[in-house]
């Protein structure tokens, strides 16, 4: 009897796991947006996957394990149904139904028993790592232990001249093929500050149109496109030698083998790598900044704060808090974020740490104070933090909806409502704010009453703008949004700078179709568009979290936190749904984040 009620069990466990599998098959074929044929082949599929992962992840549901991967695993289930109402390009946002109420939970299980599974492989990797100690590490301990510390910094050095090389060689054909570099209409706009053809504005950052000048003057006796490419090459330099840097830190890490490979395979031929080395435009080098950043605040965490004690090390994180600042608007709400969250953390240097930021802090007020009055750089318009209120308030005059008469009198002294509607564009404000109508003196004068304007809007129109907010951020929290990964070689400028395709005039072949195909792989390729999926990169950021708590290492938190900030303020203010350049410090830190995940855990104790 008792053999009977175990096989019966049994059986009702795995009648339950396909019923599971069946349903989960569906729901992600639905999430997917696959029509009636592509259910019918991909549910299958589907389905005997789903399958195994239940019954692999079926003993790891516990309340302990579920704690920290139920979260995570229904957020992202949440933010597939979200993202799959919305229609952006149509500005469409479809209701809710049954359906989503039933596949919400069967792809939040599923996802969260992928979760638990990940974590499982992971302490197992974690453990085999341990106890096989990597040649990296064994090699710089008998080079220590036979020629002292200085020979180990010429091998690293060596380590790091080699890789900066590597990828510079391995960026170089795009740099000929698009040369002189990838030019936006913000790239112009720097430029004609430096040429003196419009005022000087922080709306594209001083420091950035400043390099520009640095190069452009120092270059006169080129022309302009000879000038433009030579700060393209400076850039592309720039840019392999921070990743050299990321991937010598992650070889002296004790992790897998195939993550140091991934590292180096990424970094040297990824298109979104290649592309952005020669994009001119200020995110590039905050991306770089933001790398080091993270980089050096988790070595003041594996060193338990004690790096804070030398001064050499406080002028480095002051001056990296500093450039980001000054590459970014939401550069100064990150340091100021820190500042408090390093005090509280590290009690015992707040001294150390209350001087760097003071430092900091104190540099970037003279640096937007009396040096923006003494080169006469213009206050930057409201409408740049305001991006995401104007879109919510133009989302609800595109509808056809009204505000009480007062409040319509105001919007149509901003701009004329009908106006609104014409150009309104579901997912840009550029559209909006940027039109010669739109009276930006007005809004900054008149800033107080706008957002009385607003909040007023936002009582009687509330579901109107929570599209709008979601439609506005989709390409940030929704896997899967995609848009073009940036400019690929030189837009229409009045300045006379053309593209110069320097292999297909030397060789009588171009590669531009080759790399147009690559990115296209980057952005739709299955696997490889996680990579540059912004929604991923902000998920692999909380599992990182997730990992931490379980594991008892909470500290290590703070390392990300730059990032998770830099995620909220876009969220905050973003003018565009989907640009892979404001979050393009995470793409870069793929590696690192799956070295850290990886990492053997006596290493980061």
């Amino acid at each position: 009897m008792k053999k009977l009620l175990i096989q019966y069990k049994n059986i009702c466990v795995y009648a339950a796991l396909l019923g599971m599998s069946y349903l989960t098959g569906l729901s992600l074929a639905i999430v997917c947006g696959y029509g009636i044929t592509g259910i019918e082949v991909i549910i299958p599929c589907l389905m005997i996957f789903a399958g195994i992962v239940y019954q692999r992840a079926l003993p790891l549901f516990s309340p302990k394990n579920l704690r920290y991967a139920a979260p995570v695993g229904f957020l992202f289930a949440l933010t597939l149904v979200l993202g799959s109402k919305i229609e952006i390009y149509d500005g469409i946002f479809h209701d809710f139904s049954l359906v989503d109420v039933v596949i919400f939970p069967f792809l939040g299980f599923f996802f969260t028993a992928l979760i638990l599974l990940l974590f499982s492989f992971s302490d197992k990797i974690c453990v085999s790592t341990k106890n096989c100690e990597s040649v990296d590490a064994e090699v710089y301990k008998t080079i220590e232990k036979e020629k002292g510390k200085r020979f180990i910094s010429w091998i690293c050095n060596h380590l790091f001249l080699s890789l900066c090389i590597l990828y510079t060689l391995c960026y170089l054909p795009y740099y000929l093929t698009f040369f002189p570099g990838n030019c936006g209409p913000d790239t112009w706009e720097s430029i004609r500050m430096v040429l003196g053809e419009i005022p000087w504005t922080n709306h594209h950052p001083v420091l950035f149109t400043g390099l520009l000048m640095v190069v452009i003057k120092g270059t006169a006796f080129l022309p302009l496109t000879g000038s433009v490419g030579v700060f393209s090459f400076l850039q592309m330099v720039s840019l392999a030698a921070v990743l050299a840097c990321l991937t010598v830190r992650i070889f002296k890490m004790q992790v897998p083998v195939v993550v140091k490979i991934f590292t180096v395979l990424m970094f040297a031929f990824h298109p979104f790598i290649g592309m952005y080395s020669i994009y001119l435009t200020k995110d590039v080098f905050f991306a770089e900044i933001m790398v080091l950043l993270c980089l050096k605040l988790y070595d003041i965490i594996k060193e338990e704060g004690a790096l804070l004690g030398k001064p050499s090390e406080c002028i480095k994180l002051s001056v990296l808090f500093l450039l980001s600042s000054m590459l970014r608007n939401n550069g100064l709400y990150i340091t100021i974020v820190m500042a408090v969250v390093l005090l509280c953390s590290y009690k015992k240097y707040r001294k150390q740490i209350a001087a760097l930021f003071v430092c900091a802090v104190g540099l970037f007020l003279i640096w937007q104070g009396p040096v923006f009055a003494a080169i006469g750089i213009e206050k930057q318009s409201f409408a740049e933090a305001a991006s995401i209120p104007l879109q919510q308030v133009g989302y609800v005059l595109w509808e056809g909806g009204t505000f009480s008469e007062e409040d319509m009198a105001f919007l149509e002294e901003l701009m004329p409502v009908e106006k609104v509607k014409e150009v309104y564009q579901p997912g840009y404000t550029d559209m909006y704010k940027f039109d010669e109508e739109f009276n930006d003196a007005f809004l900054n004068e008149n800033t107080g009453r706008f957002l009385g304007v607003w909040w007023n809007g936002c009582k009687s129109h509330f579901g109107s703008y929570m599209k709008a907010y979601l439609m506005q951020t989709v390409g940030y929290w929704h896997y899967g949004e995609t848009n073009s990964v940036c400019t690929q070689g030189i837009t229409a400028n009045t300045l006379g700078v053309e593209q110069i395709d320097v292999i297909s005039n030397g060789f009588g072949f171009s590669l531009e179709p080759v790399m147009e195909k690559l990115v296209l792989a980057g952005r739709k390729a299955p696997v490889i568009c996680v990579l540059g999926s912004m929604a991923m990169q902000i998920f692999m950021v909380l599992l990182l979290i997730i990992q931490y708590l379980r594991r008892k290492k909470g500290r290590f938190i703070l390392w990300l936190l730059p990032l998770v900030l830099l995620w909220g303020t876009i969220m905050i203010a973003t003018p565009a749904f989907c640009l892979l350049r404001y979050m393009y410090p995470l793409f870069l830190l793929w590696p690192f984040f799956l070295a850290t995940f990886f990492e053997a855990e006596e290493n980061i104790q």
